[in-house]
């Protein structure tokens, strides 16, 4: 981990609150430190933090006595307040290492459409270049999947690292990682230092919620952890008890389960194009699909239709005329381009066009090709 150049820190609900404040205040400044370590050594921070819901529910504690508070609305309300609260613990926290932390909400609509997608990307690049540590939030006043589903933050936090191209995802919790069996009822529990997040073995970990403050289950780090693995980035599940943790991770120490990333630049880079969001989709013919599968790239005059608005750059999915998804790639001509030459041999293309951008509407090494859905 000494190589990690760009991390995202994932901090849950559990973490921030608690029965004693005093502990959790010096674990909190603890990670600070840490963090303000890690830019010291010029590397760059992004934090995905829980806990507004809890920190409202907190400042609210006495108007709402014996208040049922479980409905969705009155969870989105309680997020309103408890924001602020978590963000200004982050400024103050940071003030003193001279470092400016960046409030950014964002919801799985946002990294599921392509120009919020890339806007959100463009401004944590820009508040990384900037020396900040954006701090990343799901925006709970408009997203309720959060506030239903178990552990939505680490599937946020898995997201934001292979959206930003981390090359660490640590997701603390209050367990030093997987072991192979649950160490709260076997005392024989062993500890896994570090496996191959498709390792056979993960299945039987059936991932119940972990406590109450917050929503995350094992299976939903796991998931995590598959989806940076593939993408390139490696994922640390520690215990956030330990002291200068951070630091003791990028000095290369064994804290909690390393889930390993053997993915080489390529493929890291096709996985990524695997999570970008879906700006259109290409319609083949038996022909273009068949080659597809022999690892060529997509010719024009293989291509049937072409479905949605995109620019050159922009992922599209590649699919038989059944709708089964056979790749994504990164289109290399526009879908107003790729509609005037769909069908043409490549020889046509300048004639049609009055520009030639190459042979190929998508290229081998911007495709990766996905099992059949």
């Amino acid at each position: 981990m000494t190589g990690a150049r760009r991390i995202v820190i994932k901090i849950g609900s559990s973490m921030l609150t608690g029965d004693d404040p005093q502990v959790l205040e010096h674990r909190f400044r603890g990670w600070v430190a840490g963090m303000a370590h890690l830019r010291q050594q010029g590397r760059e921070v992004i934090v995905v933090s829980s806990g507004a819901v809890a920190e409202g529910r907190k400042q609210m504690a006495r108007r709402l006595s014996g208040v049922d508070v479980s409905r969705i609305r009155m969870k989105q309300a309680l997020a309103a307040i408890g924001q602020p609260g978590v963000i200004r613990r982050f400024t103050e926290a940071f003030a003193p290492e001279g470092i400016l932390p960046a409030q950014v909400l964002l919801t799985h609509d946002d990294l599921k459409n392509r120009r919020r997608y890339l806007n959100a990307r463009n401004t944590i690049d820009t508040l990384l270049d900037w020396g900040c540590i954006p701090i990343v939030n799901e925006n709970d006043t408009v997203q309720t999947e959060e506030l239903r589903k178990v552990g939505d933050n680490d599937t946020l936090a898995s997201l934001v690292a292979v959206m930003m191209g981390a090359d660490l995802l640590i997701l603390l919790s209050d367990v030093d990682g997987l072991y192979s069996a649950d160490p709260r009822k076997d005392s024989n529990a062993a500890p896994i230092g570090s496996i191959d997040a498709l390792d056979p073995l993960l299945a039987k970990f059936d991932g119940g919620p972990g406590s109450s403050s917050g929503t995350g289950g094992i299976v939903t780090k796991i998931a995590a952890a598959r989806r940076c693995t593939r993408a390139g980035a490696a994922t640390i599940l520690v215990d956030a008890r330990h002291e200068k943790l951070f630091e003791r991770i990028v000095a290369g120490e064994a804290l909690g389960t390393l889930f390993r990333t053997q993915r080489d630049p390529v493929s890291a880079r096709k996985a990524w194009i695997a999570e970008l969001p879906e700006g259109g989709r290409l319609t083949v013919d038996e022909g273009a699909a068949a080659a597809l599968g022999k690892g060529k790239s997509l010719l024009p005059v293989g291509v049937k239709a072409v479905e949605g608005e995109f620019e050159r750059g922009e992922a599209v999915a590649i699919v038989t005329g059944d709708g089964a998804v056979l790749a994504r790639g990164l289109a290399a001509y526009s879908a107003e381009h790729l509609r005037v030459i769909a069908g043409r041999s490549t020889g046509k293309i300048q004639e049609l066009l009055g520009f030639y951008d190459g042979d190929e509407v998508v290229h081998r090494d911007d495709m990766i090709l996905l099992e059949v859905s």
